[in-house]
């Protein structure tokens, strides 16, 4: 049976991403395994952040990506909101070419930092309000909706850049977050994600199926996948049939968006597969590397959320 939570912090092996952008003047070169090595790429005065009365703009980078490599980078920022809880009614991101996805993960106690290798490289994982696996993506939430930022809660932007050329490129990460109006927030968004962590591929082509339960009635907003190079399909659908997610894009798979959302019942089944064509001999394994691992994973937004500072639910499926 799969294990479905609600989390406030997770420390499990999962997907990982993965500034007054115009005072950053160099890179910095990382390596594929991560580590945390990298150098400044961000002055300290600024942090890499940019606000207006209505925004907040985080800025990570700018970062050299090496050519034919895979590299994970990781920039913390503290609370810009003065430490108080504050609602949001959009997210906006924006990636350089290169980009496979990004994470922006609540870190409790972070503070404004560099640009740099992720401690974890592509393992890390804690709850979130935003991920994309497409270059530029906007989150708009419905009226009366919004993400809440919890007081105690700053960020880290954490990115995955795939550089299958010769030659350097430079990646950087914009998040923008829009302030809701005082009072205009009835009820709280939060996200789903499930992932096959134990994920392994035969050579040849073959589909892997997991299922897990809600725990609670959700309206469904929006919906996504990730896989890795060899992917060739997605699905994902309750067991009535209804289709949650489809795609045959494992690189900037478009999210489906539920206009009016989708409302699913409690202990609802949710099934999502991964079909690949392995060419190359040998089993492939779960991990981090897009060209060399595998994943399957469903990311889901909902409302409404329990308890606006718990709006993770995860299920970790071997």
């Amino acid at each position: 049976m799969a294990i479905v939570r609600l989390a406030s912090v997770v420390a499990a092996i999962a997907i990982a991403g993965c500034g007054s952008s115009g005072s950053s003047t160099s890179g910095t070169t990382v390596g594929p395994q991560g580590g945390d090595d990298g150098g400044t790429t961000t002055p300290p005065g600024d942090g890499g952040v940019t606000t207006t009365a209505d925004t907040v703009t985080l800025t990570m980078g700018p970062f050299d990506v090496p050519g034919g490599q895979e590299v994970f980078i990781c920039q913390d920022f503290a609370n810009p909101f003065g430490g108080v809880d504050q609602d949001i009614i959009k997210y906006e991101e924006h990636m350089t070419p290169g980009s496979h996805h990004m994470f922006l993960f609540f870190m409790s106690g972070a503070q404004n930092g560099d640009a740099k290798n992720c401690p974890a490289g592509g393992f890390e994982f804690h709850p979130y309000p935003l991920t994309a696996g497409t270059p530029d993506y906007a989150q708009t939430y419905p009226d009366g909706v919004g993400s809440m930022v919890p007081g105690n809660m700053g960020f880290r932007v954490n990115a995955h850049y795939v550089n299958p050329g010769s030659t350097p490129v430079k990646g950087t990460v914009t998040v923008t977050l829009h302030k809701a109006p005082p009072g205009s927030v009835k009820q709280h968004a939060g996200v789903v994600f499930m992932n096959q962590v134990g994920l392994t591929v035969p050579p040849g082509v073959s589909t892997s199926t997991r299922s897990c339960s809600l725990p609670a009635g959700l309206n469904i907003m929006q919906t996504a996948s990730h896989m890795h190079q060899r992917g060739t399909a997605f699905e994902a659908k309750t067991q009535d049939g209804t289709m949650l997610y489809q795609t045959d894009q494992w690189a900037d798979p478009k999210p489906r968006l539920f206009t009016p959302p989708l409302a699913l019942t409690s202990a609802t089944n949710v099934t999502w597969s991964c079909t690949y064509n392995n060419d190359t001999g040998q089993t492939l394994t779960f991990g981090e590397f897009a060209g060399t691992n595998v994943m399957c994973i469903f990311e889901a937004q909902y409302y409404p959320v329990a308890d606006p500072h718990n709006p993770l639910i995860e299920c970790q499926k071997p």
